[in-house]
């Protein structure tokens, strides 16, 4: 437990002020969407190198609403996924990246929604009298956490959970004070919240389940939007005073000791997020004039303005977009030749999957003397066999998603084939030499090797003799300007 001596007026309210949750808005009509006034205002800087499978959501205030948004961790590719005439808040991404969970007052009362990660296919998860907020998914996807006030209170929270379908729902807490903001830990263990049960806005834990509730804070102070990094090793915290309404981010040992100032500026600096690795934080300021996303390094350095936008952007969340499950690219394996060497190579489609991939036959065979690599994936070898070969493949990538897919390879039987002077089955410039070096007495060749070098004429058909005219046709055959049938 840590002791710090903050002068603060307790509140009863700890994590709403501050949300930029909106106590039941009246309605506005929007004459356009913000994503207008957003790109016009928006800049970006650039890292070294962006990984665009991460993301981060948030909703913005803009003509008079809030819509949710999307863009990639440096700012850049910015997207507007809701678009109405309500309150479109609290967005957070699923742990795949395929979702959004978030609250809206759509309906007339506050609500969880979810929609695909592009703003399709919105669904409603609940659907009481009561307002519902702060969704936060489980780190296997399966549940969602949030807040439930009563409908005309926002002082009275509790913590529910559900089925990430909106089903199977539980109350976790009962207290009379107010209990909010949960967050899971990355491991899915324990959930830590806010709670005004002791009289100021402190931090508790509890199982998943609702039990062992256990404060993990006493101070004077209101520690809000608690998060536990994703190693479980510290949690970032807002520090608030209501008093003189000023918030700024902190962060502390997993046990609540070796407390640190990593952001202030301006009024409120709040609302504090891990990224996925750790190594970075996200939260919401108003150090510009109005509130906008910022992103720093975990130890407070490095402070970068992500939105920039005139408008008001609160609630980052940040995640990781999956590629699909792993499919196999369909594709014609390239046709062999009996005893000639051979390559091609199976492939994944573009967006599924992730590396690295295990290539493996399940069903069937490869003709004889042909292998798959199992890390790349390439066919390769000299075939010993002819004919039509099915067999089937399976790749495992490296979530174990797996897809299988037949395939045939066929195999010509091998045939000597004029201007294939040295019998490799490619005709070259080896061709070209081996005919010179018969020329010129160099090479005694063998009948066989007499009838491949003897080439020239129009058809291949050779005049007997072997000399310049098989080296030129063979010349031609390389470039393209001639052929044997």
């Amino acid at each position: 437990m840590k002791i710090r001596i903050l002068p603060v007026a307790v509140f009863a309210v700890c994590s709403i002020f501050t949300s930029g949750l909106s106590a039941d808005p009246p309605r506005q009509e929007v004459s356009q969407p913000i994503m207008e006034d957003l790109a016009l205002v928006i800049e970006q800087f650039q890292p070294a190198s962006l990984d665009t499978t991460q993301k981060i959501v948030f909703y913005s205030e803009g003509a008079g609403d809030a819509e949710i948004c999307i863009m990639n961790i440096d700012g850049s590719g910015l997207k507007q996924l809701t678009s109405n005439h309500a309150q479109d808040q609290c967005p957070v991404l699923s742990p795949d990246g395929y979702h959004i969970a978030f609250c809206s007052d759509r309906t007339g009362n506050w609500e969880l929604f979810l929609m695909n990660n592009d703003g399709s296919n919105t669904t409603r998860l609940t659907n009481t009298p009561q307002k519902e907020s702060q969704p936060e998914w489980s780190p296997d996807g399966e549940d969602i956490v949030f807040t439930r006030w009563s409908p005309t209170s926002w002082d009275d929270g509790d913590i529910f959970i559900i089925n990430a379908d909106g089903s199977n729902e539980r109350q976790l807490t009962t207290d009379p004070a107010n209990d909010s903001r949960p967050q899971w830990f990355s491991d899915g263990s324990r959930i830590i919240f806010n709670s005004t049960r002791d009289g100021n806005c402190e931090m508790y834990t509890m199982n998943p389940d609702g039990t062992d509730q256990q404060r993990l804070t006493n101070t004077f102070g209101n520690e809000l939007f608690p998060d536990m990094s994703p190693d479980l090793e510290r949690i970032a915290y807002a520090l608030v005073d209501f008093q003189t309404f000023h918030a700024e981010i902190w962060v502390m040992n997993a046990d609540g000791t070796g407390d640190s100032l990593l952001a202030q500026g301006g009024t409120w600096t709040e609302n504090d997020q891990w990224s996925p690795d750790g190594s970075k934080i996200l939260f919401q300021t108003d150090r510009t004039g109005n509130f906008e996303i910022f992103v720093m390094n975990a130890d407070g350095s490095n402070p970068q303005n992500l939105t920039k936008s005139s408008a008001d952007d609160y609630w980052p969340s940040w995640g990781v977009i999956s590629p699909n499950p792993v499919q196999i690219a369909e594709e014609l394996l390239a046709p062999g030749k009996q005893g000639c060497p051979y390559g091609d190579t199976l492939e994944v489609m573009a967006g599924t999957g992730v590396s690295p991939f295990e290539w493996i036959v399940i069903d069937g065979s490869l003709p004889d003397g042909l292998t798959l690599a199992e890390t790349s994936g390439v066919i390769s070898g000299s075939p010993s066999e002819s004919g039509a070969l099915a067999f089937t493949v399976q790749v495992t990538d490296a979530r174990q998603t797996q897809d299988t897919h037949p395939f045939t390879l066929t195999v010509d039987p091998h045939a000597d084939e004029k201007a294939d002077v040295n019998a490799d089955c490619t005709i070259n410039v080896l061709d070209v030499l081996t005919v010179v070096n018969i020329i010129l007495d160099l090479r005694t060749p063998d009948q066989d090797e007499i009838w491949r070098a003897d080439c020239s004429g129009t058809a291949c058909e050779g005049d007997g003799m072997i000399n310049v005219l098989d080296a030129l046709t063979i010349v031609n055959i390389i470039l393209g300007t001639a052929a044997c049938p």
